[in-house]
């Protein structure tokens, strides 16, 4: 790792397509923490975490119930800073925002993220210096991250964690590497309960929901 004590460099973790893959987020969140202690045991460093979109399933029963709610619940739990919502309308972006403390985004309204003095503009549309995700295509080289003139692309993974440090502010790539996602990794047990919370609330507000719709057919 480089160690830059006055103008630290940045490190990106990243995930993408994890389909409502519930049984497996807290074994992510198991291995997003092991790597963030690493890291910071080493020295006090930005380490900004993202999800690139794909959390959501069309055939999950928890996000059929909650609009795909339920994927982006867990990813803050997780600690999240963003997370590509692409499962959501943006109507429904406006109004969970203001339940999770991860920004909740689209392709086209950038955010930005901040550690100490400084700041990471993040989105497709966003100014410079930004890191950003490819929306219709990948690395021609299977490279999952390049760098253009302070503008980081990320490329969507499947199965994996992205691991990058660029230096700031010109986000030139230092190193990249994807790491597979491993069920031997101890689940990490807040997330445990969190998911159990989430599929629990979900299944409540199904039958609610059910008993709801019976009670108005049986009116008629």
């Amino acid at each position: 790792m480089s160690d830059h004590s006055e103008f630290p460099s940045l490190i990106v973790l990243f995930t993408a397509n994890l389909r409502a893959n519930f049984e497996l987020m807290p074994h992510v969140s198991a291995m997003i923490q092991r790597m963030r202690s690493a890291l910071l045991a080493e020295n006090p460093r930005p380490i900004l975490l993202l999800d690139l979109g794909g959390a959501w399933d069309a055939d999950s029963w928890e996000c059929q119930v909650t609009e795909n709610r339920a994927p982006y619940l867990v990813l803050d739990a997780m600690g999240y800073a963003a997370v590509h919502a692409d499962g959501l309308r943006d109507e429904d972006i406006w109004g969970m925002q203001e339940t999770v403390e991860l920004r909740l985004m689209d392709n086209t309204r950038p955010a930005s993220w901040k550690w100490r003095d400084m700041v990471v503009n993040l989105g497709p549309n966003a100014p410079l210096p930004s890191v950003t995700w490819a929306i219709d295509d990948s690395a021609t080289d299977g490279a999952i991250a390049t760098s253009v003139e302070g503008c980081l692309m990320l490329y969507p993974q499947s199965g994996a964690l992205g691991f990058l440090e660029a230096a700031w502010p010109s986000l030139e790539i230092v190193q990249a590497k994807t790491i597979p996602f491993s069920w031997d990794i101890r689940p990490d047990p807040s997330i445990v309960a969190c998911v159990e919370f989430v599929q629990r609330e979900a299944k409540a507000y199904a039958e609610r929901t059910a008993r709801s719709q019976h009670d108005e057919d049986a009116d008629e």
